[in-house]
């Protein structure tokens, strides 16, 4: 029996089980007792990394909650589009490079 991964260590795992297994495809799909033990972790792999991920969601639902909660509250946005003002630095420095490059063919 495959022992249960831990919910730190999924991700490390499943890394290192994709890639040996990439490595030694043909080995391992050549035993018919590696396919069942190679179907038995996939089985496994997947259970735990939908279970992370149903986790994640609910962290991130609860956290947005409360986001909008002390934001109604507060009427003070706690997360402000940081987006937009490295969008707006991104132009002023295309800009910079616009002109500085005219300057040189100039």
């Amino acid at each position: 029996m495959l022992p249960r991964m831990r919910e730190n260590e999924a991700e490390l795992l499943t890394r290192i089980i994709l890639f040996l297994e990439r490595l030694h495809f043909a080995r391992l799909t050549s035993s018919g007792d590696t396919v069942t033990i190679l179907d038995r972790l996939h089985r496994n792999t997947l259970d735990t990394v939908h279970g992370i991920r149903d986790m994640i969601g609910f962290n991130l639902s609860a956290l947005q909650y409360l986001q909008r909660r002390l934001e109604d509250r507060d009427s003070v946005h706690l997360f402000a589009d940081v987006s937009s003002a490295a969008k707006s630095k991104k132009k002023k420095k295309k800009a910079v490079l616009a002109v500085k490059s005219a300057a040189a063919m100039s």
